[in-house]
């Protein structure tokens, strides 16, 4: 016999972990990739669960197919987002599965959406309250959502609010240079940025009517950052209102921060949102806000400090507000460095790994 041990590999415990085909540029997707790349990676092992669209998951076939999937991967935890439907999908399939430990990120929920009508968003709200009394852990990505009604009085075991991580991309310091460099902007002219899912649901109607109503405004460039379904149709309104001149459409990009780097003010107009990474990432880079005020994004934009909050759908809010900062270099200078000094202190990675620690090491003592 050997006169010495060979040292035994331990096995991480598994999480499979999952992100939406097709949505790169959605928080979800963004947050989970975070998780993935932060220093759990160290103690847990990450696999990734794609879903496809929720109309192809949403069926007898599609629920299979995910059961199959998550019983070949054997996981210890799913981790997943939620509440619609594919939230929904992703629990039924590991309960058929035998899956125990489940995690449900709250990220947003059907409720809000204003594409879903009538006995429709009824139904969706069901099967939003069967994944909050099912999952057995929940967490929302912010105060707003951890704190719903439905979550208290649905979510058995809910851990209130863990936060997005913040983009781990640096800006060097030819950022800025390199990136007005590759859209042509000139030193003096303005850019206003917005990032994210081209969506009605985001506010892009709002935002182009701002972009019209702000024409007069001088050496103001706009950059429009992400994929969706309403892009094509606002390209078009762009054209047809004679304003291609000042805005550039970027399609999907990875080099958010870069993109970021050489912009002055960030703006959103969206209608609803739970948090927002694409505020976190504006404010990381040093870039004021204006932004509507709903949802968590109060949150993270401190009104008059770091940015401006908007009621929704206030075309002349928006516009005001952001002739205020095109004006005012040494506004906009202040309010971009106390927001980056507030996500610091609320998005740490070492602090919000630490909670998503706790969690997956309370289910493993569970199970």
């Amino acid at each position: 016999m050997s006169g010495f041990c060979m040292e035994q590999k331990i096995a991480k415990p598994k999480i499979l972990i999952t992100f939406r085909e097709g949505g790169e540029n959605g928080g979800p997707y963004i947050s989970h990739k975070r998780i993935m790349e932060s220093g759990l990676k160290e103690q847990f092992e990450f696999i990734p669960l794609f879903l496809p669209v929720p109309k192809k998951i949403l069926t007898p076939k599609g629920i299979i197919k995910l059961k199959r999937h998550i019983q070949k991967e054997k996981p210890d935890i799913l981790h997943f987002a939620g509440l619609q439907l594919e939230g929904f999908a992703v629990l039924l399939a590991a309960k058929i599965a035998g899956v125990k430990n489940t995690i449900c990120a709250i990220h947003g929920s059907s409720a809000d959406a204003v594409y879903f009508k009538g006995y429709k968003k009824k139904i969706m709200i069901r099967l939003e309250n069967w994944t909050l009394k099912h999952s057995l852990m929940t967490y929302g990505v912010s105060n707003f959502v951890a704190n719903w009604d439905r979550v208290k009085k649905y979510a058995k075991n809910n851990q209130g609010c863990i936060y997005n991580m913040r983009s781990v991309e640096k800006i060097n310091a030819d950022s800025r240079k390199n990136m007005r460099d590759e859209f042509g902007f000139k030193e003096d002219e303005i850019v206003v940025v917005s990032t994210g899912r081209i969506v009605k649901d985001k506010g892009f109607e709002v935002l182009l009517q701002v972009i019209e109503k702000a024409v007069s405004l001088q050496n103001v460039k706009y950059l429009i950052v992400g994929e969706g379904s309403y892009r094509l149709e606002m390209e078009e309104q762009i054209k047809r209102k004679g304003l291609s001149g000042n805005v550039i459409f970027t399609g999907y990009r990875k080099d958010i921060m870069y993109l970021l780097s050489g912009c002055d003010i960030f703006m959103i107009c969206t209608f609803h949102e739970t948090l927002c990474n694409s505020v976190i990432e504006a404010s990381d880079a040093g870039l004021p806000v204006v932004a509507t005020r709903t949802g968590g994004i109060p949150e993270i934009v401190k009104d008059g400090v770091t940015g401006y909050l908007i009621e929704s759908n206030d075309v002349n809010g928006f516009k005001n507000r952001l002739e205020n900062l095109v004006v005012n270099r040494e506004l906009r200078l202040k309010m971009g460095q106390a927001g980056k000094e507030l996500i610091g202190e609320l998005f740490s990675e070492e602090v919000i790994a630490e909670k998503l620690r706790f969690l997956y090491n309370e289910l493993l003592k569970i199970s």
